[in-house]
């Protein structure tokens, strides 16, 4: 896997925030109770990774939920074009992570509240959180990258 720029990164997290609202917005109209009860078991278990602060087993299952919400949307394009996306921020994602001690817990809660929006079926809430979800990870990812910038 190639590295890829600051600038580069931010693309991609402009381009996820997008997709993101589209995909809670989606999965709102569309969610199945089995679907919920995976989202819901993800969240439980990223809670457990981010309890015993298990950066490497967070980052797994995060990517593993998020890859399960665009997987339940059903539209092949948007799973192709998302995973391309996604492999490529994943070394920043890590790092963001676990550069802060609340990167994890505060992840998983917006996770939770995610998937309450969903399970609501309230389309406008879980695209306008999902779409917060993905620019408070590319703060995160900042404040990682260059502390010093995180503050700003």
């Amino acid at each position: 896997m190639r590295a890829i720029s600051l600038q580069e990164a931010d693309e991609i997290y402009e381009l996820r925030a997008v997709l993101d609202e589209h995909i809670g917005r989606s999965l709102a109209a569309r969610i199945t109770a089995e679907g919920l009860r995976e989202l819901r078991a993800f969240v439980e278990e990223l809670a457990r990774a981010s309890g015993a602060q298990d950066p490497d087993e967070y980052t797994r299952l995060n990517l593993a939920f998020h890859d399960r919400m665009v997987e339940l949307t059903g539209n092949g394009k948007l799973i192709d074009t998302y995973r391309g996306l996604v492999k490529e921020l994943t070394l920043f994602r890590r790092e963001a992570l676990s550069g802060n001690r609340s990167a994890m817990p505060d992840s998983t809660r917006e996770h939770r509240e995610i998937v309450s929006a969903i399970a609501a079926r309230d389309g406008d809430l879980a695209a306008r959180l999902m779409r917060e979800h993905v620019e408070r990870g590319r703060v995160r990812m900042h404040a990682a990258v260059d502390p010093a910038q995180g503050n700003a």
